[in-house]
């Protein structure tokens, strides 16, 4: 005679069923592989970053009114690296100076860094072909030097690239600003990252979801399509979910079920 397994030891074995479904695929899924991932190259792309022998003749890169500009660029020795720091200074108008990436090309991303300090610091990548700024950052005015750093990635459009500062001024005070340590360095697609083998001291760049955990700092804006960034890490990039607490609810809520059914004693029938 077969014996009749009871509904609730059914809906039990399922219940489990998909408890382990749901821990393993925690598990399975916990570390996430960036969807892009580079190494820095160790050249600078930036013809005398540093400043050391700046020569460069300002330009004023105002394009509204057509007022007289009071306006200059010159070596200082307010630095942080080296023995100078660019020096931006305008009284009417918009001091700048630009550097073009050498050896450019639209296929490559790049790392870009340098400091800055001031009354109102700005820079612009302005790329031709693009015929605008990827990308174009204002910064608080600041007395300590800070550092920024950012990836730059481009269109099939870009032609060249060319990094902006300045100095802008209305004409009502006197602004000047600094800038030193300006480096661009090409980053390296690394495909096989299951085999690359990561050295701790050197610094990565990926990109991924920016509601995972990263061990790393963000370094550029949050892809509105796609919720992605890009991220400084050093050593091996580390990208783990955060921890699931509506999967982990649901699996309680299951156990508990699963508790209920096994062990509630069922009611004596009563024959009137």
């Amino acid at each position: 005679m077969k014996t009749k397994i009871k509904p609730k030891y059914v809906i039990a074995g399922v219940l489990i069923l998909a408890v382990l479904f749901i821990f393993s695929s925690i598990v399975l899924n916990y570390s996430i592989k960036p969807n892009e991932t580079y190494r820095v190259n160790k050249d600078n792309l930036i013809e005398d970053g540093s400043f050391e022998n700046f020569n460069k003749t300002v330009a004023d890169c105002c394009s509204f009114e057509s007022k007289i500009a009071y306006i200059s660029a010159s070596r200082s020795l307010n630095k942080i690296e080296g023995d100078y720091s660019l020096n931006l200074t305008s009284s009417n108008r918009c001091a700048c100076v630009y550097f073009p990436i050498k050896n450019f090309s639209n296929t490559n991303n790049y790392l870009l860094s340098f400091y800055y300090m001031g009354d109102n610091p700005r820079f612009c990548n302005w790329v031709d072909g693009d015929r605008k700024c990827l990308p174009d950052t204002r910064f608080e005015q600041t007395k300590e030097w800070q550092e920024y750093t950012t990836a730059l990635v481009f269109t099939n459009n870009s032609k060249d690239a060319l990094i902006h500062f300045y100095a802008d001024s209305d004409g009502t005070k006197t602004v000047t600003n600094f800038y030193d340590g300006l480096k661009v360095h090409k980053l390296i697609p690394i495909k096989n990252t299951r085999e690359y083998q990561y050295n701790q001291d050197e610094e990565y760049i990926i990109k991924t979801k920016t509601d995972n955990n990263i061990k790393g700092d963000m370094i550029s804006e949050i892809d509105a399509k796609t919720g992605e960034a890009y991220f400084i890490t050093k050593g091996e990039p580390k990208v783990t979910i955060k921890f699931p607490w509506s999967e982990v609810m649901i699996v309680i809520i299951m156990i508990l079920v699963v508790v209920r059914l096994v062990f509630k004693k069922e009611n004596d029938k009563i024959v009137c």
